[in-house]
C-alpha cells in the first residue's frame, strides 16, 4: 500500500509478484491495482470484498498453471519416449535393445521426477478444492479418486526425497550430479504409475482445478500437505541427453 501520487490523501493498494526478474504488471498472478477509499470503512470492506477475493483467485490460477506446466514437460518426455519404443530404434543407425530400454526408462523417471515431486507441492490444495459434485462434469469424481490415490501412493517417496535433500544438503557436496541422477531414477521408477495416472486424467484436473473457487483458509493458512514441502533447494541435475533424437 503506497500513497496516491499527485494526490494531498489516499492510498493505492498492489500485489507484488514473488518472481524477481517478472514485471508485476506481466505477472498473471498480481491482481489488479485499486484506489482505496478515502473512508476507512469503505476501504476495508474494498479490501475484504474486492481485492483480498482477486488475490486468492490469481494465486490459485497460478499454482493451476504451475501443475499444468509441469505435467506437460513430463507428458512430452513421455510421449517421445513411447515413440521411440513404438519405432523400435534409438536412432537410424541404432535399434532398442531391452537394456537400452531400461536404460532409457530410468533417464525418463529421473526428469520426470524432478517435475512430478513439484506437482506433488501444488496438486493436493487444488485437488481439495475441486468439487465435481456441483460442477458441470459430475462423472469427473472417478478421475480425480484416480488422482487422490496416486498422490497419496506417492507420499513416500516424496517424503524420502524430502528427507534425503534435506539430510545431505547439511553436508554440501556429500553426492554428484549423476548420484543424485540415480536417486532420483529410483524415485521416479517407484511412482510411474502415479506419474500416468496424472497424465491419463490431467484434462479432468484442469477443468475441474479452473472450476474451483479458493477459500480464504487456502492461502493464508498453509495445510499440513504444503507444510511438508518446505525445502532446500533441489540438488544439481546432471546434464541428460534428450530421450527424442
Amino acid at each position: 500500500m503506497v500513497e496516491r501520487p499527485h494526490h494531498s490523501s489516499g492510498y493505492l493498494l498492489g500485489a507484488l509478484t514473488d518472481h524477481e526478474k517478472e514485471d508485476v504488471r506481466e505477472d498473471p498472478a498480481t491482481p489488479a491495482g485499486m484506489v482505496l477509499p478515502a473512508q476507512p470503512d469503505q476501504a476495508a470492506a474494498a479490501i475484504t470484498h474486492t481485492f483480498l477475493p482477486a488475490y486468492r483467485q490469481a494465486l490459485h490460477n497460478r499454482d493451476v498453471n504451475t501443475v499444468l506446466a509441469l505435467l506437460n514437460r513430463i507428458r512430452a518426455e513421455h510421449q517421445a519416449f513411447q515413440s521411440m519404443k513404438e519405432r523400435g530404434r534409438y536412432t537410424e543407425g541404432v535399434p532398442l535393445s531391452s537394456r537400452l530400454i531400461d536404460s532409457m526408462e530410468r533417464a525418463f523417471a529421473d526428469r520426470a521426477w524432478i517435475s512430478y515431486r513439484d506437482v506433488l507441492e501444488h496438486a493436493p490444495q487444488l485437488l481439495a478444492l475441486c468439487r465435481p459434485e456441483t460442477s458441470a462434469w459430475p462423472d469427473d469424481a472417478a478421475a480425480l479418486a484416480h488422482l487422490r490415490a496416486a498422490i497419496a501412493d506417492s507420499q513416500e517417496a516424496w517424503q524420502e526425497d524430502n528427507t534425503l535433500t534435506s539430510a545431505l544438503y547439511a553436508i554440501p557436496r556429500t553426492l554428484h550430479a549423476h548420484e543424485w541422477s540415480h536417486v532420483r531414477a529410483q524415485l521416479g521408477m517407484s511412482v510411474l504409475p502415479a506419474i500416468e495416472s496424472w497424465l491419463a486424467y490431467g484434462d479432468v484436473f484442469e477443468r475441474q482445478a479452473r472450476a474451483a473457487v479458493p477459500d480464504e483458509a487456502s492461502h493464508l493458512s498453509p495445510t499440513g500437505q504444503r507444510a511438508l514441502t518446505a525445502r532446500p533447494a533441489p540438488p544439481p541435475t546432471a546434464s541428460i541427453a534428450p530421450v527424442h533424437r
